[in-house]
């Protein structure tokens, strides 16, 4: 029988341009966003790391991020 025994997922989020606001107001929202999906992997307690964050000429945000996947530990990979 096989086990899951930790896991964890690596994903690359894009927060991108809204095209009918200005640049300004577009950054401001993608940080926004950002944070609000940071505030809600804390409010679920799941573990994660920010690996790279990067903001684009165009106002949109990239960020790289290591997260828990479920349940499982994920120790190993998240210090």
């Amino acid at each position: 029988m096989k086990r899951i025994e930790n896991a964890c997922l690596e994903q690359t989020l894009l927060f991108s341009v809204h095209e009918h606001i200005s640049l300004e107001a577009d950054r401001e929202a993608n940080h926004q966003e950002y944070a609000q999906y940071k505030r809600q992997m804390d409010q679920k307690r799941m573990k994660y790391q920010v690996l790279a964050e990067e903001e684009n000429a165009d106002g949109s945000l990239l960020v790289k991020v290591r997260r828990q996947y479920n349940t499982y530990p994920c120790d190993q990979y998240i210090k």
